[in-house]
């Protein structure tokens, strides 16, 4: 299968046709730099199936868990550099048994995504994820998208 995307922003519109609700978001972000000029706060696309929420996140220089989610996929899109995003493919970990949307972890050592200023990296309901790694905080968007 697919595994997670990672990529800088001006390349977003390669990853067109995947599935609708991502098609959506990509579609809001882009054209040019759309993506910088998001209101803070939550921006709802494809009625619920996608939404952005602008933000600055806190950075921890060890963040424990990795999250899953069943349902949606995310894409994480870096404003400002310094957040660090661990990933792992979700059955390189021993996930509770609960049917929430988020699930929450212990795993190993995974692959490290420095988010740089104008990167991104896109998250499949099969790729396990620890976001927010780093020192200070960071300003970012993240996307979520009906998989």
């Amino acid at each position: 299968g697919r595994l997670m995307i990672y990529d800088r922003m001006e390349r977003l519109g390669c990853y067109r046709g995947l599935c609708p609700a991502l098609d959506a978001l990509i579609d809001r972000l882009m054209p040019g730099d759309a993506w910088r000029s998001l209101p803070l706060g939550r921006t709802d696309v494809a009625g619920g199936d996608a939404y952005i929420t602008r933000s600055t996140v806190a950075l921890e220089p060890v963040r424990p868990l990795y999250e899953m989610h069943r349902a949606f996929g995310d894409i994480h899109i870096a404003l400002t550099s310094g957040e660090t995003i661990a990933c792992l493919p979700r059955d390189a970990i021993a996930w509770p048994q609960d049917h929430a949307e988020t699930l929450l972890a212990h795993g190993p050592e995974g692959i490290s995504l420095p988010m740089a200023e104008g990167f991104f990296a896109i998250f499949f309901p099969w790729d396990a994820h620890r976001p927010s790694q780093g020192t200070g905080s960071c300003d970012k968007l993240v996307g979520k998208f009906r998989w």
